[in-house]
Protein backbone atom coordinates (compact mmCIF):
# COMPACT_ATOMS: atom_id res chain seq x y z
CA UNK A 1 0.00 0.00 0.00
CA UNK A 2 2.71 2.36 0.79
CA UNK A 3 5.06 1.51 -2.00
CA UNK A 4 2.33 2.67 -3.96
CA UNK A 5 1.82 5.57 -2.38
CA UNK A 6 5.21 6.53 -3.24
CA UNK A 7 4.79 5.82 -6.33
CA UNK A 8 1.84 7.63 -7.26
CA UNK A 9 3.90 10.56 -5.76
CA UNK A 10 6.91 10.32 -7.62
CA UNK A 11 4.59 10.03 -11.11
CA UNK A 12 2.56 12.98 -9.83
CA UNK A 13 5.92 15.42 -9.90
CA UNK A 14 7.22 14.07 -12.97
CA UNK A 15 7.57 17.22 -15.79
CA UNK A 16 4.66 18.17 -17.84
CA UNK A 17 4.56 16.26 -21.32
CA UNK A 18 6.27 13.23 -19.56
CA UNK A 19 4.47 9.63 -20.19
CA UNK A 20 4.00 7.78 -17.19
CA UNK A 21 5.42 3.93 -17.77
CA UNK A 22 2.86 1.51 -18.26
CA UNK A 23 0.70 -0.06 -16.12
CA UNK A 24 2.78 -2.76 -14.20
CA UNK A 25 6.20 -1.77 -16.01
CA UNK A 26 7.55 -0.58 -12.45
CA UNK A 27 7.09 -2.43 -9.85
CA UNK A 28 7.83 -1.20 -6.19
CA UNK A 29 8.55 -3.29 -3.14
CA UNK A 30 6.46 -2.77 -0.29
CA UNK A 31 7.33 -0.87 2.59
CA UNK A 32 7.84 -2.11 5.81
CA UNK A 33 5.72 -2.12 8.84
CA UNK A 34 8.78 0.04 10.43
CA UNK A 35 8.84 2.31 7.24
CA UNK A 36 5.30 2.54 7.46
CA UNK A 37 5.13 3.78 11.44
CA UNK A 38 7.77 6.59 10.61
CA UNK A 39 7.66 7.83 7.28
CA UNK A 40 5.32 10.16 7.75
CA UNK A 41 6.67 11.68 10.91
CA UNK A 42 10.16 12.39 8.36
CA UNK A 43 7.68 13.58 5.07
CA UNK A 44 5.82 15.88 7.38
CA UNK A 45 9.43 17.42 9.01
CA UNK A 46 10.66 18.00 5.68
CA UNK A 47 7.33 19.57 4.32
CA UNK A 48 6.79 21.48 7.07
CA UNK A 49 10.32 22.51 7.76
CA UNK A 50 10.13 21.06 11.37
CA UNK A 51 13.59 19.35 12.81
CA UNK A 52 13.05 16.00 13.46
CA UNK A 53 13.39 14.05 16.81
CA UNK A 54 14.28 10.23 16.53
CA UNK A 55 15.36 7.86 18.28
CA UNK A 56 17.37 5.41 16.12
CA UNK A 57 19.56 2.01 15.93
CA UNK A 58 23.16 2.24 14.57
CA UNK A 59 24.36 -1.10 13.17
CA UNK A 60 28.00 0.59 13.05
CA UNK A 61 27.75 1.06 16.81
CA UNK A 62 25.63 -1.62 17.70
CA UNK A 63 23.15 0.60 19.47
CA UNK A 64 20.73 2.64 19.97
CA UNK A 65 20.95 6.81 19.76
CA UNK A 66 19.00 9.84 19.84
CA UNK A 67 19.57 12.83 17.41
CA UNK A 68 18.15 15.75 15.53
CA UNK A 69 18.17 16.22 11.89
CA UNK A 70 16.95 18.66 9.55
CA UNK A 71 15.09 16.24 6.45
CA UNK A 72 15.42 17.93 2.83
CA UNK A 73 14.76 15.06 0.38
CA UNK A 74 12.84 11.30 1.03
CA UNK A 75 14.10 8.85 -1.32
CA UNK A 76 12.36 5.99 -2.04
CA UNK A 77 13.86 2.47 -1.58
CA UNK A 78 14.63 -0.13 -1.32
CA UNK A 79 14.87 0.89 1.89
CA UNK A 80 13.24 3.90 2.24
CA UNK A 81 15.98 6.45 3.37
CA UNK A 82 15.91 10.41 3.62
CA UNK A 83 18.48 13.08 3.51
CA UNK A 84 18.97 15.47 5.91
CA UNK A 85 21.14 17.82 8.01
CA UNK A 86 22.49 15.88 11.37
CA UNK A 87 21.88 18.38 13.84
CA UNK A 88 25.55 16.65 15.59
CA UNK A 89 27.99 17.22 13.00
CA UNK A 90 26.09 19.71 11.11
CA UNK A 91 26.77 17.99 7.71
CA UNK A 92 24.35 16.38 5.34
CA UNK A 93 24.06 12.49 5.93
CA UNK A 94 21.34 9.60 4.57
CA UNK A 95 19.73 8.04 7.11
CA UNK A 96 17.59 4.72 6.94
CA UNK A 97 13.26 5.17 7.80
CA UNK A 98 13.76 1.14 8.75
CA UNK A 99 16.28 2.24 11.44
CA UNK A 100 13.95 4.58 13.40
CA UNK A 101 12.90 3.29 16.89
CA UNK A 102 10.60 6.28 17.43
CA UNK A 103 10.70 10.08 15.86
CA UNK A 104 8.61 13.49 16.15
CA UNK A 105 8.84 16.62 15.25
CA UNK A 106 10.14 19.15 17.43
CA UNK A 107 9.65 22.55 16.32
CA UNK A 108 11.61 23.70 20.40
CA UNK A 109 14.60 22.87 17.71
CA UNK A 110 15.61 25.46 14.84
CA UNK A 111 15.57 23.37 11.51
CA UNK A 112 18.90 23.79 9.46
CA UNK A 113 18.14 24.76 5.92
CA UNK A 114 20.70 22.90 3.17
CA UNK A 115 21.72 24.06 -0.09
CA UNK A 116 19.83 22.57 -2.91
CA UNK A 117 22.63 21.47 -5.01
CA UNK A 118 24.51 19.91 -1.90
CA UNK A 119 21.64 17.85 -1.61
Amino acid sequence: MAGARLLELVLSRLPSGHTPAAPGLIVTRETSDQENQYLGVVEDCGNGRVALHRRYYTASRGAAGERHASVHRVIVGPPVRFIATCHRSGTLKTFRVDSIMSARLDDAVPYIAADRAAI
